[in-house]
């Protein structure tokens, strides 16, 4: 069996074979039968002379006749049977031919072709990807696309930069070690507990940087008690003046009183007076300790 892509365009792979012996003793090849006229039928009869070419001599009783690109353009996994007879030659059947969609060997080649992916050349580089995401001398594989770079997004130049003591981000890292911190939204509360030493940090955004810039905490009971009966008020620790990350670390006399309090972000410049604005307004929450 000969298997056929449906609707070949190639005519040389389009060709049925027949092997023409003697009619008298069934094994002398025949050798004159070119031009002779084939008959195919499709998926069973009946025969018929049309969809095919005249018989072509290769020699010692073989040949070929070619089958129209009309006749190949059928359903999948169709089946062509030829037969070929005349006066001088016995029954020769053709070479069965199966119609196939998606030719097996197109599929191999295609695998084969996309090994690559996996060698690190070609389309889509699984291993040329591994590599990238793995070492920071690899190059980035060009069809993944992004701005992945592996000299500084690799998982090597990631260790590297830990084991450097790089800091992950102000708000999430302090002193080395892993901080409770949570990015406070305006009318957020914050929970500590009574006489605890705690540290609040928060990211108000690079909106409120100002050049210069310094930031007050102020809690108290009232919002509009006099500054001087504030549980807190005083400046905070800036960590990233960019992106105005900034914390407070609450004193055990600070939180000494269990109840909640307005609290208040302000603004100022580096004179500690002038231009006050309120990027972030809350309440502090003291609560009882659970062991007394």
């Amino acid at each position: 069996m000969i298997q056929v892509k449906k609707n070949e365009a190639t005519a040389a792979l389009r060709r049925m074979y027949f092997h023409c012996v003697d009619a008298t003793d069934g094994m002398t090849p025949e050798t004159l039968e070119a031009g002779g006229q084939p008959q195919i039928a499709v998926n069973g009869p009946p025969w018929a002379n049309t969809g095919i070419g005249v018989l072509v001599a290769i020699g010692n009783g073989r040949y070929y006749a070619e089958l129209t690109q009309d006749a190949v353009n059928i359903a999948d996994r169709s089946v062509i049977e030829g037969r070929y007879k005349s006066a001088n030659t016995a029954e020769a059947l053709g070479t069965t031919i199966q119609i196939i969609e998606y030719p097996v060997d197109a599929s191999v080649a295609s695998i084969i072709t996309r090994i690559g992916a996996f060698t690190g050349t070609g389309v889509n580089t699984v291993l040329g990807a591994v590599r990238a995401l793995a070492s920071k001398v690899a190059s980035a594989v060009s069809d993944i696309g992004g701005t992945f770079d592996p000299a500084t997004d690799s998982l090597e130049a990631l260790q590297e930069k830990l084991v450097a003591g790089v800091t992950v981000s102000p708000l999430q890292v302090g002193t080395g070690v892993l901080r409770r911190i949570v990015v406070k939204s305006n009318n957020a509360t914050i929970r500590v507990k009574r006489g605890d030493v705690d540290t609040a940090s928060f990211n108000l955004g690079a909106t409120f940087f100002k050049s210069g810039g310094r930031y007050f905490f102020c809690a108290k009971e009232s919002q509009n008690s006099p500054n001087s009966t504030a549980i807190v008020n005083r400046e905070m620790t800036v960590t990233d003046a960019a992106n105005c990350a900034m914390n407070i670390i609450f004193t055990a006399n600070e939180l000494a009183v269990v109840d909640t309090y307005y609290a208040e972000i302000e603004r100022r410049d580096a004179d500690g007076t002038s231009n006050p604005l309120t990027c972030w307004e809350g309440k502090l929450e003291i609560s009882q300790d659970t062991r007394q």
